[in-house]
């Protein structure tokens, strides 16, 4: 999990950096303005798809603790511990 947040905080420090520095902003921004970011590896979708949903379903605590973010049938968010 420590692993995963270091991730997840890379992640973030990267978006910082290319100037979305607010969640509406991150929120709005689709997969392919995100690969057009410097350092982004096909590895960072998933991660950063997580991100928004956690912005979305205002989870973004959870996000950063390293807990993973899963949509149920019924469209409501399920945290797990990973």
């Amino acid at each position: 999990m420590k692993n995963e947040r270091r991730v997840r905080q890379r992640l973030l420090n990267k978006l910082y950096d290319a100037g979305y520095e607010s969640e509406t902003l991150i929120k709005e921004m689709d997969v392919y303005e995100f690969m057009k970011l410097p350092n982004i590896a096909l590895a960072d979708i998933n991660t950063f798809l997580e991100l928004q949903l956690a912005i979305k379903r205002n989870k973004v605590v959870s996000f950063l603790a390293g807990m993973k973010l899963e949509l149920s049938r019924k469209g409501k968010t399920k945290v797990d511990e990973q």
